[in-house]
């Protein structure tokens, strides 16, 4: 029985060796055409251009190092979410192992399911509070926010300025100003209405000024009647 429990455990730990092998040899990979790129192409995109189109020519080649940037930037975010997965995976064997000898049962699924979900869990968090995911994750969204703005640049200059069409950048522009004049007539609404408010005030002070004039006048042409 110590046999077989010693080779199904050896068979086990042996699947998930594969997967190791199979992100490092990808790491390998991605290293040496990343050294071929800058060695070659990432050149290239330095070399200034001529003629006149130079200005399209050098934005054009600058796209290729944000592109290399951002897919590099996701396989190696890639692999390291992969590493994390193999070892939650490996330690799920090796709890399995121990925790679950004997014949299969309900219970023995159970407990199965338990320790995969925390073991995964536990790993996964352990990774999340990490400096590494941290950094992982500002990288991938700054070269992303790279692709963006060079993706929004060349689309406005080569598909949307030369077929008249409006661009963002032109919408941005004009909701801003829509928003400045919206604002200049709320705020001059407001004036007019504390001006109307200030006039009403005055003219109801003036009438009632003139009508004590005229009471006292009315009781001064009585007075002078009645003597």
């Amino acid at each position: 029985m110590e046999e077989k429990s010693s080779e199904k455990q050896d068979k086990r730990t042996a699947s998930a060796d594969p997967l190791k092998t199979y992100l490092d040899s990808t790491q390998e990979f991605f290293d040496m055409w990343m050294n071929s790129y800058q060695s070659t192409f990432g050149k290239l995109a330095n070399v200034p251009a001529f003629g006149p189109i130079h200005e399209k020519q050098e934005k054009i080649m600058k796209g290729f190092p944000i592109y290399v940037n951002l897919y590099t930037t996701w396989v190696e975010s890639n692999i390291n979410f992969q590493t994390v997965f193999t070892d939650a995976m490996k330690k799920t064997y090796e709890k399995m192992i121990t925790e679950t000898k004997g014949e299969l049962t309900v219970e023995k699924y159970k407990d199965f399911y338990k320790i995969w979900l925390e073991t995964y869990s536990e790993t996964l968090k352990e990774f999340m509070k990490s400096g590494h995911f941290a950094s992982d994750i500002g990288k991938l969204m700054t070269h992303f926010m790279d692709f963006q703005r060079y993706n929004k640049e060349m689309i406005e200059e080569n598909i949307l300025k030369p077929g008249n069409l409006p661009t963002k950048t032109e919408i941005d522009e004009i909701n801003k100003e829509l928003y400045t004049l919206r604002k200049i007539l709320k705020d001059l609404d407001k004036k007019i209405n504390e001006i109307s408010k200030i006039n009403e005030i005055s003219k109801n002070n003036e009438i009632s000024k003139n009508n004590e004039i005229s009471k006292k006048t009315d009781a001064q042409s009585e007075n002078k009647r009645s003597t």
